[in-house]
């Protein structure tokens, strides 16, 4: 399966704020995983190890250098060259790898491109910076850089990202499989936006979401999600009475979205043993399973 760059980048940003300890020891759990022990000295510079950790972590190690662990920025910066995926210093994107410079001659440093800013400067997310050392500073950081120490961009081959927000309706849990009992990764409130990836169409979704900086694949109850994607393979479902409330929830207390009149068509996400969760026009709703039919 393959990562988007939202997906790296969440992974990224839920590690802000970790430290080495002691600080100016470079000992730091990246190293650890990257040398399979606990490293420590002015050998073990980490802001690559980080990235090749964050790639790692998100499951896209593929993506990073070809499957291979990089501590050596220059190393990175030669990999995206000669593969073609090496992008200038003002055709940045979200998710890139940005290599800079602070006066060595050569790639010193290297972060992920979490976004362009309107005044040309670039916001990544960096390990082993401070705001007094921008290459050796011990923490993984949200900093802003210039054009002036940009070297260029490494571009892995992300997938193309769902369009539209795939968002948590109503707070549920990411099960490790496709039902109820099979045990889960973590509860997830309402609003949070997850990663679609396929519908198994008997009432789950499988997503990839976000939980302490740590991404985790499982699933979902469809009636859980809003904005699924295209649901052109479902069955369709006909209102049978003359009119008939379309619910938020699967209560008849929750909050009435509208009405639709019988002989509305709809699309049939999942039946429950009360009601339907349906999708109508841009709308998930649920409807009353006795004033509707499915074909």
């Amino acid at each position: 399966m393959k990562i988007t760059a939202k997906t790296v980048l969440e992974t990224a940003i839920g590690e802000i704020g970790t430290k080495e300890k002691p600080a100016g020891s470079n000992r730091v759990k990246y190293n650890t995983w990257y040398y399979g022990a606990k490293v420590s000295g002015s050998l073990y510079p980490w802001c690559a190890v980080f990235v090749s950790w964050v790639f790692h972590r998100a499951g896209a190690s593929k993506l990073f250098c070809g499957g291979k662990k990089a501590a050596y920025c220059p190393d990175i910066e030669n990999y995206y060259k000669n593969t073609g995926r090496w992008h200038a210093k003002t055709d940045g994107k979200k998710g890139d790898i940005c290599l800079m410079d602070f006066g060595k001659g050569r790639a010193s440093h290297v972060g992920i491109v979490e976004k362009k800013n309107p005044d040309g400067t670039y916001t990544l997310i960096e390990g082993n910076t401070s705001l007094s050392s921008n290459d050796n500073g011990g923490c993984v950081m949200r900093r802003t850089r210039t054009l002036s120490v940009i070297r260029g961009f490494g571009r892995p081959d992300y997938a193309q990202e769902t369009t539209g927000r795939i968002t948590i309706r109503t707070r549920c849990r990411l099960y490790k499989k496709a039902s109820a009992v099979s045990g889960f990764y973590s509860s997830l409130s309402a609003g949070t936006e997850v990663e679609y990836i396929s519908d198994t169409k008997t009432g789950w979704s499988k997503v990839r979401a976000a939980h302490t900086g740590i991404m985790h694949t499982g699933y979902v109850k469809n009636s859980c999600l809003s904005g699924r994607p295209d649901l052109s393979g479902y069955r369709k479902g006909t209102i049978c009475v003359l009119s008939a409330p379309l619910r938020a929830k699967n209560k008849k207390s929750s909050r009435k979205l509208g009405t639709a009149k019988k002989g509305t068509v709809f699309t049939v996400v999942s039946v429950g043993k009360f009601w339907t969760n349906i999708k109508y026009k841009k709308t998930d709703a649920f409807v009353f399973n006795k004033k509707i039919k499915v074909k």
